[in-house]
C-alpha cells in the first residue's frame, strides 16, 4: 500500500482523538462546580459501607520547609479510631515530620508530632461527636510557642522536645519535599496505612498557612467569616489542584451557615405513639426535653424534618407530635412544662384554641394545617419528638474484655424509619425485618440480633442478644444499653434513677427493678464457705473481737451461775468477695444469706474452761463501708458500685443469752468482790491462720450496773494464747452492795451484843433479869445467824459474816458465863448469920463482899475491849477488800 494512503487515515485518527480529548475536557470542566460566595470546601472520609485504609487526601504539589505555620479546619467526628489522623507528613525518611491525630474520646488530647519526631506535644482537645468543631493551631518553632484555639477557647503551650536523637542543638524545622496526606498516617513514603489510623469524619475549609495567625484572624475563621489575608500553602478545593481525593472520599462544597449556625439542639423523632407525659418521660430518659420551638424558623425546620413521619404519628386530632408546653386553664397562659416559665413563641390556631380552652397540651397539625399549633388533650397518643443539646450518647455494659463490639453508641440519623444507633468506632444498631440488628463497618462477619417480643421496644435497658463473629466465648449474652450518667442507675426499661435510690426499700423504677437483686455481697464462682479467707500477707487473718453486754439477766450467788444478754461482734476481711450498694450506715448493708459466706465459729467457755450455755437470739452479717468504690467495670451488666473485699470489713453480730458458771470466792462475804470470766476461742483456726484481736474498747456494758446484791464495777478484755490458739478473756468484776447487811445484820446484831453487855450494869443482886436478858439476846442473835445462813451460799469455810456472828455469839456466851461466875461468887460470899460489931471496932465484911463486885467491875472493861477487837478485825478485813 502507498505511504500516502496510510498517512491520511493516521492524521484522521489523531485529529479525532484530539477532538475527543477536548470534548471530554470541556465536559469535565462543566461538571466541576465552583463554590458560591458563602460556601467552603468540604471533605467526607469513609463514605463506603465499610471502613477502609483507601480513604484519604493526598498532596500532589509538595510541601515547603517551615519554621512556623498555622492550621485551621472545621471538623465533625462520626466515629473514632485508635488514632484519628488528621494530617501526616513524611519527609527525609521520617514518618513524624508533622502529624496531628487524636485518640479516644476519653483522652481529650490532640497530639502534635513534628521535626523528625523531635517534638511531641499533647494538647487539650475534648471531642464532641456529630458536632462541628472549629480548630486552629499555630506553631512557632523559633519561639517554641504553640497556640490552640478550639471553639474560641485559647490555650498556649511550650514546644516539648524529646532528648533521644542527639540533635538537640540543631534548630527545629519541618523539612520540605515530602509527602502529606489527610485522613491516614504515613508510616513510609509509600503509605503503610493502618485501619486503626483512619479519620472517620468530615472536614471543611481546611488550610495550612506558613505564618502564625493572629487571634483576630483565627476568630474570623471560627465565625465562618474568614478574614485571613494570606494565601494558604495547602488547602482543599473541588478541582483537587493541591490535595487529591483517594478512594472512598467525597469532596464538595458546604454552606458556611451549616457549619457555624448557632444550634438550637439536636432533634429526633421516635415513631411510637405515647401520651404527652409518656413523651416527657421518654425524652427525659434520654437526657433531653420535649421539642419547643423558640421562633418561626425553628418551628418550620422542625416540622419539615419530622414531616415524613406524619403517617405513623398523626392521631384523631390530625396532629402528629407534641410541644413541650402546658396550659394553665385558669389564666389561659402557656408555660414550659419543666420550669413553668412563659413560652417565648407560639403559633396557635386562634379560633381552635378558644373553643377548646380546657385542653392543656399543644401539638402541631399535619399537612392540612402545616406549622400550626393546636390545643389538644394530654392523653392523645402521638410520636415522641425530643430535643437534645447534642447527639444522645448511650453506653453498653456486659461485653467481655476481648469483645470487638462498640461499648458506646449515638442516636444519629434514621434507618428503616426508626432511629439509628451509631457506634463510637464501627458498630451500628438498626431496625431491620422487625428486629434490632447490629452490624460492623469493619468486620463483615460480625453481627448480632436482639431478642424481643414487642416491636415497639428499643435496645435501651436490659436485653438478650445473640452475637456471631465476636471474640467473646458466649454467643448469647445479656447487655445493658443505658443513657444514664455514672452516678445513676439504669432500670431494666432504660430509665435512670439516682444510685442512692437503689435498694432503699422505695420503688423508683417503673418495673421495680431498683429493688431487685439487692444483696450487698457478690460470691464468686468456686467460693467455699468452709475455708477461711486466704492470707494476703504473711500475717494471719485478723479477727477483731468485741462484746457488748446488754444486761445481766440473773446473778445467782447460791447457784454459782451468771446469765447475761450480750452482742458479740467479730470483724474481718475476705479478699475473695466483692460488695455492692454499700451505705455509710452499715446496718443497711446486711448480707441476706450469711450462710453462703465463711463466718468465724466461736466457742464460749467460762473461767473453769467448761462450755457455757449459749442461747442464740439473732445473728447477722453486715458490711462496713471503709473504702471508695472500685473502678467501673463495663463488662458487668449491673451498674452497682462495687467495693473490694480486701478494703471493706465484714462484721458478724450475734445476740445471745450466755449462762455460765462463776467460781465465787465468798470468804469476805458480804463485803466481797467477785470476778467472773468468759473465754472466747476459735476452734479449728490456729494462730498461724487466724488471730483474735481486741476491737476498740473490747467489751462494753449498756445495762444497769446495780443488781439486787452486787454492782458491776468493771469489765476488761485481755488477749491470751492457749497453745496454738488465740482466745479472748473477759473479766467481770462485781462488788457487794453490803448496805443491806449493815442495816439488817451488822447493826441489829451489834445492838444485841451491846444489850448483853449492858446487863453488867444491872443490879448485881438481880441475877434473874441479868441472865434472862442475856439469854434472850443470845437466842435472837442465833436466830439472825440461822436466817442469814439460809439465804447465802453454804460453803465449807467460814465467811466474814459467819465469823461476825460466831464472834458475837461467843462474846454473848462469855458474858452469860461471866454473869454466872459473878452470881456464884456473890452467893458464896453471902453471910449466913448476923454479926454484931461494937462501936469503934473495924468490920471486915465489906472486904469479902467486894470480890464479886470487883469481878463484875472488871468485866465492864474486858468485854468492850473484846468487842473493839472484833470490830477492828472486821473493819481491817473490810478495808482490805
Amino acid at each position: 500500500m502507498p505511504a500516502s494512503s496510510t498517512f491520511i487515515p493516521g492524521i484522521t485518527l489523531v485529529v479525532m482523538s484530539t477532538v475527543l480529548i477536548l470534548v471530554l475536557a470541556q465536559n469535565d470542566t462543566e461538571n466541576v462546580r465552583l463554590p458560591e460566595p458563602d460556601e467552603v470546601s468540604h471533605v467526607k472520609f469513609q463514605t463506603g459501607k465499610y471502613d477502609t485504609v483507601d480513604s484519604y487526601m493526598d498532596n500532589s504539589t509538595g510541601f515547603p520547609t517551615l519554621t512556623k505555620f498555622s492550621l485551621c479546619v472545621h471538623i465533625k467526628y462520626h466515629h473514632m479510631a485508635l488514632n484519628n489522623t488528621l494530617l501526616s507528613y513524611f519527609a527525609s525518611g521520617q514518618d513524624n515530620e508533622l502529624s496531628f491525630f487524636t485518640n479516644s474520646m476519653d483522652a481529650n488530647t490532640l497530639q502534635l508530632y513534628c521535626c523528625g519526631d523531635r517534638v511531641r506535644n499533647y494538647l487539650y482537645y475534648p471531642i464532641r461527636m456529630y458536632t462541628w468543631e472549629h480548630l486552629c493551631v499555630t506553631v512557632n518553632l523559633e519561639t517554641k510557642l504553640i497556640t490552640v484555639v478550639l471553639n474560641n477557647d485559647v490555650r498556649e503551650y511550650t514546644v516539648q522536645e524529646t532528648k533521644s536523637d542527639g540533635n538537640e542543638t540543631k534548630p527545629l524545622v519541618i523539612r520540605g519535599g515530602g509527602r502529606l496526606v489527610l485522613g491516614q498516617d504515613l508510616d513510609s513514603a509509600d503509605g503503610g496505612f493502618n485501619i486503626e489510623q483512619i479519620l472517620p469524619c468530615e472536614i471543611a475549609d481546611f488550610a495550612i498557612y506558613d505564618v502564625v495567625l493572629t487571634l483576630d484572624e483565627i476568630r474570623s475563621f471560627m465565625a465562618c467569616d474568614n478574614q485571613i489575608p494570606y494565601e494558604p500553602i495547602l488547602y482543599i478545593d473541588q478541582q483537587m489542584s493541591v490535595l487529591k481525593a483517594v478512594g472512598e472520599t467525597a469532596v464538595s462544597y458546604i454552606p458556611e451557615e451549616e457549619i457555624c449556625a448557632t444550634s438550637s439542639g439536636y432533634k429526633l423523632m421516635f415513631p411510637e405513639r405515647v401520651t404527652f407525659w409518656g413523651n416527657v418521660a421518654w425524652c427525659q430518659m434520654l437526657k433531653g426535653t420535649v421539642i419547643l420551638p423558640k421562633n418561626e424558623k425553628e418551628n418550620t425546620e422542625v416540622y419539615d424534618k419530622f414531616f415524613p413521619y406524619r403517617e405513623e404519628c398523626t392521631d384523631r386530632w390530625r396532629t402528629f407530635y407534641y410541644f413541650g408546653t402546658v396550659r394553665n386553664v385558669t389564666t389561659d397562659k402557656w408555660f414550659h412544662y419543666k420550669d413553668k416559665s412563659p413560652i417565648v413563641y407560639q403559633k396557635f390556631d386562634v379560633q381552635w384554641n378558644k373553643i377548646v380552652s380546657q385542653y392543656e397540651c399543644a401539638a402541631v397539625g399535619n399537612h392540612l394545617f402545616k406549622y400550626t399549633w393546636f390545643a389538644i388533650p394530654c392523653s392523645s397518643a402521638m410520636c415522641s419528638a425530643c430535643n437534645f443539646t447534642s447527639s444522645p450518647r448511650l453506653r453498653v455494659r456486659g461485653l467481655c474484655d476481648t469483645s470487638i463490639l462498640d461499648s458506646a453508641y449515638y442516636l444519629n440519623d434514621y434507618y428503616n424509619r426508626r432511629p439509628l444507633f451509631d457506634g463510637e468506632v464501627h458498630s451500628r444498631i438498626f431496625w431491620s425485618n422487625n428486629i434490632w440488628e447490629l452490624r460492623s463497618r469493619r468486620h463483615e462477619d460480625l453481627s448480632a440480633t436482639m431478642e424481643t417480643k414487642n416491636s415497639k421496644v428499643y435496645p435501651l435497658g436490659r436485653h438478650t442478644w445473640t452475637i456471631a463473629g465476636d471474640k467473646c466465648t458466649e454467643s448469647k449474652i445479656t447487655l445493658l444499653m443505658t443513657p444514664c450518667n455514672s452516678d445513676e442507675y439504669t432500670c431494666s426499661t432504660g430509665s435512670c434513677i439516682r444510685k442512692t435510690s437503689r435498694c432503699d426499700l422505695v420503688i423508683d423504677c417503673p418495673d421495680q427493678s431498683d429493688e431487685l437483686n439487692c444483696d450487698v455481697v457478690n460470691v464468686p464462682e468456686g467460693y467455699s464457705s468452709t475455708l477461711p479467707p486466704p492470707k494476703i500477707t504473711k500475717d494471719p487473718l485478723a479477727l477483731a473481737f468485741s462484746l457488748r453486754i446488754i444486761t445481766i439477766r440473773k446473778f445467782n450467788l447460791v447457784g454459782f451461775s451468771l446469765v447475761v444478754d450480750a452482742v458479740m461482734s467479730i470483724k474481718w476481711r475476705d479478699s475473695r468477695l466483692t460488695f455492692r450498694n454499700l451505705r455509710r450506715n452499715y446496718r443497711v448493708n446486711k448480707v441476706k444469706d450469711m450462710y453462703q459466706l465463711w463466718t468465724p465459729k466461736i466457742l464460749v467457755r467460762d473461767g473453769s474452761r467448761s462450755a457455757a450455755d449459749v442461747q442464740l437470739r439473732s445473728e447477722a452479717v453486715y458490711v462496713i463501708l471503709e473504702d471508695s468504690p472500685l473502678p467501673d467495670d463495663i463488662t458487668i451488666v449491673s451498674e452497682d458500685d462495687r467495693y473490694s473485699g480486701s478494703n471493706n470489713t465484714l462484721v458478724m453480730e450475734t445476740e445471745s443469752t450466755l449462762e455460765f458458771t462463776c467460781q465465787f470466792q465468798l470468804q469476805m462475804y458480804p463485803v466481797d468482790r467477785q470476778n467472773c470470766f468468759l473465754l472466747f476461742t476459735l476452734p479449728g483456726l490456729s494462730k498461724d491462720f487466724g488471730l483474735l484481736i481486741k476491737d476498740e474498747d473490747g467489751v462494753t456494758f449498756e445495762g444497769s450496773r446495780y443488781l439486787l446484791e452486787y454492782e458491776l464495777v468493771g469489765e476488761t478484755l485481755t488477749e491470751e494464747m492457749e497453745g496454738r490458739f488465740s482466745l479472748m478473756q473477759i473479766r467481770l468484776e462485781f462488788r457487794n452492795l453490803y448496805g443491806y447487811y449493815i442495816g439488817n445484820t451488822f447493826v441489829p446484831s451489834l445492838f444485841l451484843v451491846i444489850i448483853v453487855y449492858l446487863t453488867l450494869y444491872f443490879d448485881i443482886n438481880d441475877f434473874e433479869d441479868r441472865v434472862m436478858v442475856s439469854l434472850t439476846s443470845l437466842l435472837v442473835l442465833a436466830t439472825f445467824f440461822t436466817q442469814t445462813s439460809s439465804s447465802i451460799p453454804r460453803t465449807s469455810y467460814l465467811k466474814l459474816i459467819d465469823a461476825w456472828y460466831v464472834a458475837l455469839i461467843c462474846q454473848n456466851f462469855l458474858v452469860i458465863v461471866s454473869l454466872v461466875v459473878v452470881e456464884n461468887l456473890r452467893l458464896r460470899d453471902k453471910p449466913m448469920t448476923t454479926r454484931v460489931t461494937p462501936m469503934g471496932v473495924k468490920s471486915y465484911e465489906g472486904d469479902e463482899v467486894l470480890l464479886y463486885k470487883k469481878v463484875n467491875f472488871f468485866l465492864k472493861f474486858v468485854f468492850p475491849l473484846m468487842l473493839f477487837g472484833i470490830l477492828t478485825s472486821f473493819f481491817s478485813f473490810w478495808s482490805r477488800n
